[in-house]
């Protein structure tokens, strides 16, 4: 358990401002155990990550007051970051090395392909749960 949320529960951070981008993550969630808090941008993103733990955080490219990066930035300063991945549109073999090079996890092509989401996110959710463990060792 990390701050009273079982490590069976995947927790998604999606700072993903556009309604059709949080429909269509609820709706691919829906048969899952995922809980979900959704933030609009950077600053959003920084309260709700102080107040939960979050154990996957999947992007927009850009928001309203920052890019991937700053978000990236900000997952840095936290003692068990979570992986973030990046959801763009646009997304090329470029853009994808950027992100990995810069230590993002991954890149998910928009629209969001269920199949994809629940792939990388679990992916991505075991990976952190594995660092939790190794650091509880080491500790």
């Amino acid at each position: 358990m990390v701050a009273g949320i079982p490590l069976s529960t995947v927790n998604v951070l999606a700072v993903l401002p556009a309604e059709e981008d949080r429909r269509s993550l609820r709706g691919i969630a829906a048969s899952t155990d995922w809980e979900i808090g959704f933030a609009a941008g950077i600053a959003e993103a920084r309260r709700a990550l102080q107040d939960a733990s979050f154990g996957v955080v999947l992007s927009e490219p850009s928001v309203e007051d920052g890019h991937w990066e700053d978000l990236l930035n900000e997952l840095r300063k936290m003692t068990n970051p979570p992986p973030l991945i990046v959801a763009f549109r646009l997304a090329d073999e470029r853009f994808w090395a950027e992100v990995l090079n810069r230590g993002g996890y991954d890149v998910l092509l928009k629209p969001l392909e269920t199949r994809e989401v629940l792939r990388i996110v679990d992916q991505a959710w075991q990976q952190w749960k594995s660092k939790l463990g190794l650091q509880a060792v080491a500790s």
